[in-house]
């Protein structure tokens, strides 16, 4: 049995899970080991409470109190660690006094309420195309007057919002559909920071189309994910090294990377 299986075992034996290896595949059962990692998310949310406790977002509201289980990035929201190597993109396009903030793809809210905390005054659209996934938003943000959350992203709601507000942050992932940026003249971005969740796997070559499509009016920077060191953290202390990895682990794939286009002109 190999390492990994062996540990994977020993991880999901106490939940009457066992991993097997399966004939066509060298691979563990992701699934298995997400089940798993939930597991221990949930639990320790009463622990670790629904704000986060360290990052440039702490103190933010990341979790509705109401929601139950979490998701196995709950821990790693808490102690601020998700999506670590945009965080210090996202807080220079903040310091950049935008007059908007549009986050394509908002999933539960994470990142609205995280720029609500930091300035609660800010205009903050949303698109959301899971009806699911917009409630849970709506349950975590409220009804403040400053917040909009629409459905599907179109060519024209893209138009409408930055022609309202050209110097918008924008935070995008909406999983291979960030194709949807190449219909929309660049220019209407000119004075816009976007940062986009790139997924190369359902949308073959999207890195250097929007490389290109941006080129005019952006400076481009492709970040790639890397590594995080669990054992920094005095909360996951009771856990063994395995563990401490996984609860910090976002299951992303082989390759995970970013597109940041800042404008170039950004006060004209």
């Amino acid at each position: 049995m190999g390492l990994f299986r062996s540990i994977a075992n020993a991880l999901v034996k106490p939940l009457g899970y066992t991993v097997i290896k399966a004939a066509n595949s060298t691979k563990t059962s992701r699934s298995t080991i997400y089940k798993h990692v939930s597991a221990l998310n949930t639990a320790l949310r009463k622990t670790l409470g629904h704000n986060a406790r360290k990052g440039p977002f702490k103190g933010a509201r990341i979790i509705d109190p109401e929601t139950s289980p979490v998701s196995a990035d709950y821990v790693s929201r808490v102690l601020g660690e998700y999506e670590l190597e945009i965080q210090p993109a996202i807080i220079k396009g903040l310091n950049g006094n935008p007059d908007a903030v549009i986050n394509i793809g908002t999933s539960d809210g994470y990142y609205l309420s995280c720029v609500r905390h930091l300035n609660s005054k800010l205009p903050l659209i949303g698109y959301e195309i899971n009806q699911d996934a917009k409630a849970a938003c709506r349950r975590l943000l409220g009804t403040a007057s400053n917040i909009t959350l629409k459905d599907a992203v179109d060519r024209s709601g893209l138009v409408e919002d930055l022609t309202a507000y050209p110097t918008s942050l924008v935070i995008m992932d909406i999983e291979g559909h960030e194709t949807i940026l190449k219909e929309v003249d660049p220019n209407i971005f000119s004075k816009a920071t976007l940062i986009i969740e790139l997924h190369e796997p359902l949308a073959p070559g999207i890195t250097g189309q929007l490389a290109e499509h941006f080129a005019n009016t952006h400076t481009i920077e492709v970040l790639e994910q890397f590594g995080r060191n669990p054992f920094k953290h005095d909360e996951l202390s009771e856990f063994d090294s395995s563990e401490k990895f996984l609860l910090l682990c976002e299951f992303r794939g082989a390759h995970q990377s970013w597109m940041v286009a800042t404008p170039n002109c950004p006060s004209q």
